[in-house]
Parts: structure tokens; C-alpha cells; sequence
């Protein structure tokens, strides 16, 4: 590994931490190598080290235990929502089966509900954002990064238009699970092309200021992408 910088220092440590226990297959309880070695690892000096642990416990990453070493955390839905700055990939990945599905369950709740209000306020210049989304999924459609970036970003300026900050923020710290939860729905046949009615539909919906349509539209595609995402998830937990 690089040495790291100094700005900044205790959130590129806590990704640095990130990155070893994902590399790792670290899981929740897992030790992490003594502060000696970790501050060898990243080419820093202990009392970086401590400061960025101190900012890895804050956010739930890790959890130091006096005498015995510092531990991976079984994370929390909480931590995910702590701090802008905050990176949430590995947090998401360490999540219980429960805790995901809780997630999925409570994007679906917020999302409906912002498409109703978003038709109410959508503007002329909204539209064609969201237009030009579907276009740019179209154009995808063989790049699966590329199409769940266009997706993520329709959901984005949905959420935007409703107005509400804090509705905004959520979503934005959601943004690593909606991404994982994309790329698995993706790998199937046709959902692609399923995405993309689906998204057409919701856009008819905002266009005919249609709240409750476009909620009904929002609702059915989640329900569907939910759906999929839990049963491909069993699949892997089986095997």
C-alpha cells in the first residue's frame, strides 16, 4: 500500500480499513492486525493510526477492545446513516440478510411516497432530466455499470424534486445498497429491458402530474426489483 497523506488522514485511514477487511473477507468478530502492523500496512505513524480508528469506531466500522485488539463491528442500520463523509459499501456488505431486506423494505416505503409528491412538483427542465436517464439506459443496456449509474442517477433527481433535504441525504447514503442491489437484478435476463418499462411508466405517470399513479408505478417496480433481489439472495445463502 501507498503511504497516505496527511488531509484528511483519519477518514483515509477508515478507507484503508474498508478496503483491508473487504480484501480479507473480514467478517463481524474478526480480528484485525495489531496497531503496530495496521500503521505498517498503511505507512503511517501510531498516533495516525489511533486517530483514525478513533474515526472507524465513531462509525461503527471497528470496535477496539482494551488489551485484546480491534475487531471488525457488526454494523448496524444506524452507522449507515451517520456521516456524510462516511462510506457505506463495506458497512452493506456486512449486513445480516434481515437487516438488507429491512433497507430494501424501507427505500420502497420512502420512494413511493416521494414519486406522489414528486408529481405534484416536477418541473419542464425535471422532465427532461429524467427523460434524458431513460435515454442513457436505453444506450446501456450492454454495460451493466453504465446502466445501473443511469438508474441510480433517475432515482436521484426524483428524490430531488420532491424538496426535502433530509429525504435527499438518506438517499445519497443509500446509494452503495441501491447500487449492489441494481447490479444483482441486472445479471438476469431481460431486466434490463423490464427496468427500463418500468421507468418509462413512473416517467408518463410525473408527466400527467398522476400522484397516484406514479406512486402505484414506483410501487410495482420496487416490489418487482425487491422481489428478485431477495430471491437471488436466498439462492446464494443456500449454497
Amino acid at each position: 500500500m501507498e503511504p497516505l497523506q496527511a488531509d484528511k488522514l483519519s477518514v483515509r485511514v477508515c478507507e484503508r480499513l474498508e478496503a483491508y477487511i473487504k480484501e480479507n473477507e473480514l467478517m463481524p468478530g474478526d480480528r484485525l492486525p495489531t496497531q503496530k502492523k495496521l500503521a505498517r500496512l498503511l505507512g503511517i505513524s501510531m498516533s495516525s493510526l489511533r486517530e483514525g480508528l478513533q474515526y472507524a469506531e465513531a462509525l461503527g466500522l471497528v470496535r477496539t477492545k482494551q488489551g485484546s485488539g480491534t475487531f471488525v463491528q457488526e454494523p448496524s442500520v444506524d452507522s449507515l446513516f451517520l456521516s456524510q463523509q462516511a462510506t457505506t459499501l463495506t458497512k452493506v456488505m456486512l449486513l445480516n440478510d434481515k437487516e438488507w431486506s429491512d433497507l430494501l423494505q424501507m427505500r420502497g416505503i420512502l420512494e413511493t411516497a416521494a414519486a406522489a409528491l414528486a408529481a405534484e412538483r416536477v418541473g419542464a427542465e425535471d422532465l427532461r432530466l429524467l427523460h434524458r436517464q431513460i435515454d442513457l439506459m436505453k444506450k446501456h443496456k450492454d454495460n451493466k455499470e453504465a446502466f445501473a449509474e443511469a438508474d441510480i442517477v433517475y432515482h436521484e433527481i426524483l428524490v430531488r424534486v420532491v424538496g426535502n433535504s433530509i429525504l435527499e441525504q438518506v438517499f445519497t447514503n443509500m446509494r452503495d445498497l441501491i447500487r449492489r442491489h441494481q447490479l444483482m437484478i441486472l445479471d438476469l435476463p431481460g431486466e434490463g429491458d423490464k427496468s427500463i418499462v418500468d421507468h418509462r411508466e413512473i416517467y408518463q405517470r410525473l408527466l400527467e402530474r398522476d400522484g397516484p399513479g406514479a406512486q402505484k408505478a414506483m410501487e410495482k417496480h420496487l416490489r418487482h426489483t425487491t422481489r428478485l433481489a431477495k430471491e437471488i439472495l436466498g439462492e446464494e445463502v443456500e449454497t
